[in-house]
């Protein structure tokens, strides 16, 4: 069964097995996990539950909305072991060992950059995750403001940010 690893910030890290098919979570007593100390929680913020194909989360209803892997949710979202759902200040890893991973690639590009996936590549796209595309064969990171040298790479190719370690793709022309 999955396993929720709940960061409440200013408490320490709880440990949620899931038991049943859905667990509800939110600060009012009755739900599957009842958390304190997050303001921007609401009564019933989210809902974890398992379909045919794995488990999903879907938004409650809730006053600030859920993130999943940094993008707000609108209805039910896959889910894959080490996703991370965002409800108000709270992180919640969802641990399923038998649900496909996803790659360190995809999770840093949607949690911490919050970019597009992958298979876009176009100057909006890289402008939506926070880099700024120079005409001199760099680009500024969105992230930590490095440059990062491009012109060794061609259109569609990765290219990482020494520092803090962001991937951007090459756009086309």
């Amino acid at each position: 069964m999955p396993v929720l690893h709940i960061r409440v910030p200013g408490k320490e890290p709880m440990r949620y097995e899931m038991t049943g098919d859905t667990a509800t979570i939110g600060h009012q007593r009755g739900n599957t996990v009842t958390l304190s100390g997050d303001p921007a929680l609401s009564r019933t913020h989210c809902r974890i539950r398992g379909t045919g194909g794995g488990f999903v989360v879907e938004d409650a209803g809730s006053t600030n909305g859920t993130r999943l892997n940094g993008r707000r949710i609108q209805g039910a979202e896959q889910l894959r072991s080490g996703d991370v759902v965002k409800i108000g200040s709270t992180e919640v890893v969802f641990d399923d060992p038998l649900s496909p991973k996803r790659s360190w690639l995809s999770r840093l590009r949607q949690t911490v950059l919050g970019a597009p996936p992958k298979s876009k590549s176009s100057d909006a796209s890289r402008a939506a995750s926070g880099g700024t595309v120079f005409g001199d064969g760099f680009v500024k990171c969105g992230k930590c403001g490095a440059r990062i040298h491009t012109s060794s790479k061609g259109p569609g190719q990765k290219v990482g940010c020494p520092r803090c370690r962001s991937v951007y793709t090459i756009p086309p022309g």
